[in-house]
């Protein structure tokens, strides 16, 4: 399959799966996301990630940073695929 019918399927897909239920996502984001922790994970992925996490955590709590409803994170996924 080319790069361009591959990136074209991978957009249908995101398409498709936006229209699912949000428990129906929830999972699959799920799935997913174990499926790369499968691959990928290694003390110093996850040291690194957990790093991330607390920094975020610590600016949002000073104020630096602001939270973003899922609705708004998913909106400006979707205008990114288009």
């Amino acid at each position: 399959m080319s790069a361009t019918k591959v990136a074209a399927s991978t957009k249908d897909l995101f398409i498709e799966a936006l229209s699912l239920p949000i428990k129906s996502r929830a999972r699959l984001a799920h799935r997913l996301l174990i499926s790369l922790e499968q691959e990928e994970v290694t003390p110093e992925s996850e040291a690194a990630w957990d790093e991330e996490a607390e920094r975020r955590y610590e600016a949002f709590k000073k104020g630096k940073i602001k939270a973003r409803s899922a609705e708004a994170v998913m909106r400006d996924a979707y205008k990114r695929v288009r």
